[in-house]
């Protein structure tokens, strides 16, 4: 059982849960593993608390429903003891609600800390990025000139291969955006900050050199870096975004939950679904009219409005 089980599963489950699963189940032959036996593993699982919640026991179910399922295929057991298993809904996450005053207080903490986190969050709070989005931003992306970023790629981690350039979420997020005047100031401030930086390093500066859509290691010019030029993980950048929400005195939540607070915040200035769409990337077709063209002008003006709002009056100091 446990070679069988460990076949198919290796592939797709973390280390924790095979250990977890084959050594549970492992003291059953293959085909005598009944429902009942995986139903008792997610029962210990929540006894022991340890991942016990409906999220992470549909998760292990999944997992092994595709090994027992590869044993079916193999000719080895005739059912897969999964498919009967009923899992507790998962209750679904409500995001925290926040309040301008909170984005405001967030904002002006990382205004405070410097051009590189004040922009950072900026990218969270008023334009409504994914973290890989903003942490995969390359400066030829960027078109300070014309106040304007291309979204096309983020920063992601692969299994077995580290940090990555890939492309985005959905196919909806990727086009070019204009800046708000706040955006562009903050990131020329972050532009010269690296140039200096740069200086400062010499030798020991390292430009990023990341696979970019499954190419070989090539150097990128990472928007946020680490002191020396390396990509930001998301580990650190979470860490950051915790950090930052305690000196400002907000109560904790989830970096992405940043990301409904934009799209709340557009709602509440009756920004049109649209053009919200244009701004966040959605896909969801209860968001947008999936068939609406959103000028620039028009986006624009939305996130003008955004800066009014979480910004005021400091469009023209970058954020400072």
């Amino acid at each position: 059982t446990r070679s069988l089980i460990v076949t198919g599963v290796q592939t797709c489950a973390l280390p924790i849960l095979v250990r977890r699963a084959v050594g549970f189940l492992g003291s059953w032959r293959l085909d005598e593993v009944r429902p009942e036996h995986v139903e008792a593993l997610f029962a210990q699982m929540r006894a022991d608390g340890k991942g016990g919640s409906p999220g992470n026991v549909a998760v292990h179910c999944r997992v092994l429903r595709t090994a027992f399922g590869v044993a079916v295929k193999r000719g080895r057991i005739k059912v897969n003891p999964c498919d009967v298993i009923d899992l507790p809904k998962p209750r679904k996450y409500r995001p925290r609600q926040l309040t301008v005053a909170e984005a405001t207080a967030i904002l002006d903490q990382a205004s405070s800390e410097g051009a590189r986190n004040s922009v950072r969050w900026l990218f969270a709070l008023l334009l409504g990025w994914r973290q890989g989005e903003v942490l995969g931003l390359t400066w030829d992306r960027v078109d300070l000139e014309a106040g304007t970023v291309t979204r096309d790629r983020q920063l992601a981690r692969v299994r077995g291969a580290g940090l990555q350039l890939r492309p985005t979420k959905t196919a909806a997020t990727e086009g070019v955006l204009p800046l708000p005047a706040v955006v562009v100031d903050g990131l020329k401030a972050v532009r010269a900050q690296q140039r200096k930086d740069r200086i400062a390093a010499g030798p020991h500066w390292d430009y990023a050199r990341l696979p970019v859509n499954g190419s070989d290691p090539v150097m990128v010019g990472l928007v946020f870096t680490r002191v020396y030029g390396q990509a930001i993980s998301r580990e650190d950048d979470w860490a950051d975004w915790h950090a930052l929400l305690k000196a400002a005195g907000v109560p904790p939540m989830r970096l992405h939950d940043a990301r409904h607070a934009a799209a709340s915040f557009l709602a509440a200035l009756n920004v049109h679904p649209s053009v919200a769409q244009a701004i966040l990337g959605h896909s969801a077709e209860a968001m947008t009219m999936a068939y609406t063209h959103v000028g620039d002008a028009l986006t624009r003006e939305a996130l003008d409005a955004m800066s009014a709002l979480l910004r005021p009056g400091r469009e023209a100091s970058g954020g400072n």
